[in-house]
């Protein structure tokens, strides 16, 4: 199984899921694969604890809301340790993540080609680095205007 065709006229998310079920079945990543993959989630859990430590206004009160509904045996929210409703950890969480927006997953991507907007793994990690030190200085920037995420139509 290598790829699975999504004619325009069809249900894709049923066509994604179908694909994704069989893979998790079947699937046999490469070990390169499974290395990107890690860094695709390390890269993910920093954009998202940045995003919450420079107190960027979404993810912030999505936060906040979650943590307003409490569940034994729930999920939990960057940064917090209380069992909430599985759904409002995971609004949260994916709000923080996505704040950045820099986690280097984007359609297209394509090296060889140049397609590789939404790379920006150094600007996010330095801009950690500020924030684990002790630094409360905001970012002049969400993002450089080289990495910004290019949307097609």
């Amino acid at each position: 199984m290598t790829y699975q065709d999504l004619p325009r006229n069809t249900n894709q998310a049923l066509g994604i899921a179908e694909y994704a079920i069989e893979f998790m079945k079947n699937g046999a990543p490469s070990a390169a694969v499974l290395d990107r993959t890690a860094l695709f989630h390390a890269d993910a859990c920093l954009c998202g604890l940045s995003a919450l430590a420079m107190n960027t206004n979404a993810p912030s009160v999505l936060r906040q809301e979650a943590l307003s509904y409490q569940a034994s045996g729930g999920a939990t929210v960057f940064g917090d340790a209380t069992s909430v409703s599985p759904e409002k950890a995971i609004l949260a969480n994916c709000s923080a993540v996505r704040e950045w927006d820099s986690n280097g997953t984007n359609f297209g991507y394509r090296p060889e080609l140049g397609h590789v907007a939404g790379e920006a793994h150094r600007a996010i990690l330095h801009l950690f680095a500020r924030v684990v030190e002790g630094g409360q200085q905001k970012a002049r920037g969400r993002r450089s205007s080289s990495s910004r995420r290019r949307r097609s139509g």
